[in-house]
């Protein structure tokens, strides 16, 4: 058998084992809820969701203290006060969209292809806007050639959040396993 199915085969034997052990502890008027199959796929899709929350959250800590330890307080300092500047912009990038999007999909399913379209041109718009003002605020308020390269390449990072519309069509489809997947593979890349 293949990585995959095995992979596939313990998650689906710890959920079943981790539902046995809540039967115990749940009075039994309540087994009801276990027993339904939409909760069981709302607990498997909240686990997806949590345990890629766990391994994000431990490289980024690893990776952020080895990279404070490689490049020194100064150039660390740098480092953040170039993402703290762009982060300035960020609520521009997204202009809010993403919980009335993850509503309106769940609401409105048959209208998802006009709703993921239209989302996606609006964080472009939006992620090309902050993009924009971030380099423009950072050619004005700053000398430091060092600096504005760094602050570039973050900014950048705009345009490219408006492919997150993907993610919350997943997220209000609960298929967060897609989500998840997809976040490990990019974070293992971006800590290479």
């Amino acid at each position: 058998m293949t990585r995959l199915v095995l992979g596939r085969i313990l998650i689906s034997k710890m959920t079943e084992r981790l539902f046995k052990l809540i039967e115990k502890i749940v009075p039994n008027k309540w087994h009801w809820v276990l027993q339904h199959e939409g909760h069981k796929r709302y607990f498997a899709n909240m686990s997806w969701m949590f345990g890629g929350q766990m391994f994000s959250l431990l490289v980024s800590f690893f990776i952020g203290a080895w990279v404070a330890r490689y490049l020194g307080p100064e150039n660390y300092g740098v480092l953040n006060y170039s993402i703290a500047f762009v982060g300035i912009f960020g609520f521009i990038a997204t202009l809010g969209i993403d919980s009335i999007l993850n509503r309106e999909l769940v609401k409105t399913p048959e209208r998802k292809e006009e709703l993921l379209g239209t989302s996606f041109l609006l964080k472009l718009i939006g992620g090309a806007i902050a993009f924009s003002l971030a380099i423009l605020s950072v050619l004005i308020f700053q000398s430091e050639p060092r600096i504005k390269i760094l602050v570039s390449l973050f900014a950048f990072s705009f345009i490219l959040q408006s492919v997150n519309v993907i993610s919350i069509y997943f997220n209000a489809e609960v298929k967060s396993k897609n989500n998840v997947r997809a976040s490990i593979i990019a974070t293992i890349i971006s800590s290479i």
